[in-house]
């Protein structure tokens, strides 16, 4: 069957189309046909659950043309495809895309999909997976189905490098299970091929090592809670980043608005929902422990979920962290609204829309703690003389420093965004305006009688003493977990 490869040049690394488009045509260029890929079904695709994802070696370089994808999934009985599928290229179809051929025997049938071991998802919107996950599982098929021996070994070494390296990003333990078979293929390798040269043989020694390694620290719960915390690390940052990031499309959902304006009773009430889901899971998983406990993670492990299971638990677990975060935000905001008295000044609405324009959701310090802007800006606002212009030039400059601030955002905007979430007091717009001259003064410099005042420096551990006292008691709120 024929079929053709298109995106190929948004696979490509590039700051600009042309970039990646100069890059796409270097990488065709490269190739020589025939050559071998594997194709992919990606049923976590955002976009599309036909998806057919297109590798050279472990790199995604394309997809199967939306023009071919039924027909090919309908060749293959919309199951072959659940496992990587070797193809070839075979020749150039356009302007940075390709031609490929498969063959797909008749009356094909696929591996059928392991049944569920959860009873349902708790989402009705599709749950991205890390790219890394892909090259993984597609990594592990090539080391597992292909033969080897003395004339392509060194690919098979080049495959077990590649995965024991990948294994330690992997965001799903499930690729676990790859672990035991591969080493069992290893020592098969080792054992049927004594006259292979004492270099290879001596480098496969060392890669059987290393799987049992990886084996031995699957099965320690010291080990599965460091795998774990450092996989929801990894996904908390995926979810929050991008255009179609996946906190974005969940709360468009069941939100219909951004987090930051949905209501309390509808935030409450997913929160509760999301919870008594983990709390139903199989042999009481969570039930009224914490989720970052030792015995909660092997029990998790043991439970032998599927790659799709895993990232349902994983989100699930990401969201109610983050709908917490919000509850808290949200009480701190009565707090504060409380203290003004019923003499207070209503902020006007559309501050609250500024707040998603010049705020990230999260950001993320040197150490790949993730923390919450919004209660992060709450309490170093507390360390501040809130009247000052000076200050609250620190508190944003500091905040611009560690990524908080979106690029680009005027001192007004910050100003307005604070006063929305609560860490500034409002009195009127005036107020804001002459505030906002004040803080641009501070951060970016001005020339005044022939004098010129420098701006504050990127950095607060180079601010002047005066500045930097103030300054360090801000960042310390500020990345205090």
């Amino acid at each position: 069957m024929i079929f053709e490869i298109t995106g190929i040049r948004f696979q490509m690394k590039g700051a600009t189309k042309d970039e990646q488009t100069t890059k796409a045509e270097q990488f065709i260029d490269s190739l020589t046909f025939p050559c071998q890929v594997m194709l992919m079904r990606e049923m976590d695709n955002i976009y599309s659950s036909h998806a057919i994802a297109v590798y050279h070696e472990y790199r995604k370089v394309g997809y199967v043309s939306e023009n071919n994808t039924m027909d090919l999934l309908e060749a293959c009985s919309f199951g072959q495809l659940s496992s990587p599928l070797e193809a070839q290229v075979t020749g150039i179809a356009g302007h940075i895309s390709l031609t490929g051929h498969v063959d797909v025997p008749d009356g094909a049938s696929s591996e059928k999909n392991r049944a569920r071991v959860l009873d349902s998802s708790p989402f009705h919107i599709t749950i991205p997976f890390v790219e890394e996950d892909h090259q993984l599982e597609l990594l592990a098929h090539m080391i597992l189905k292909k033969k080897y021996n003395s004339e392509n070994i060194k690919r098979f070494i080049q495959r077990l490098e590649k995965f024991t390296q990948m294994h330690a990003v992997s965001v799903c333990d499930c690729d676990c299970s790859y672990l035991g078979k591969i080493l069992y293929k290893t020592k098969e390798i080792i054992k049927e091929n004594p006259s292979l040269p004492r270099f290879t043989l001596l480098r496969l020694t060392v890669y059987e090592k290393r799987l049992q390694e990886l084996v031995s620290q699957v099965h320690s719960v010291g080990e599965m809670l460091q795998f774990f915390e450092d996989r929801l690390a990894r996904l908390r940052n995926f979810y929050s980043t991008g255009i179609k990031s996946f906190y974005k499309l969940y709360d468009e959902f069941y939100f219909k608005v951004p987090l930051s304006l949905a209501s309390e009773k509808l935030v409450r009430a997913e929160l509760e929902r999301l919870k008594e889901w983990l709390n139903n899971l199989p042999n009481g998983i969570f039930g009224a422990q914490d989720v970052d406990k030792e015995f909660v993670v092997a029990k998790l492990r043991y439970l032998h979920l599927s790659r799709q299971e895993m990232y349902e638990v994983m989100a699930t677990i990401l969201l109610v962290e983050r709908l917490q975060q919000l509850d808290i935000i949200g009480q701190q905001k009565k707090e504060a609204e409380s203290q003004k008295g019923k003499a207070s000044i209503p902020v006007p609405e559309h501050f609250a829309k500024i707040v998603q324009q010049v705020l990230k959701p999260q950001f993320t310090l040197s150490d790949q703690t993730v923390l919450n802007t919004q209660s992060q800006f709450l309490k170093a606002a507390k360390v501040i003389k809130q009247s000052s212009n000076v200050q609250v030039a620190m508190l944003m400059a500091i905040g611009m420093e560690l990524g908080a601030v979106l690029p680009g955002t005027s001192c007004t905007d910050f100003i307005r965004a604070m006063v929305s979430i609560g860490a500034l007091p409002y009195t009127d717009s005036k107020a804001i305006i002459n505030m906002a001259s004040g803080v641009t003064k501070k951060i970016f410099g001005f020339s005044k009688d022939g004098r010129k005042y420098p701006p504050l420096p990127a950095f607060h551990s180079r601010w002047k003493k005066a500045d930097q006292k103030v300054g360090n008691l801000i960042f310390e709120e500020m990345t205090k977990k």
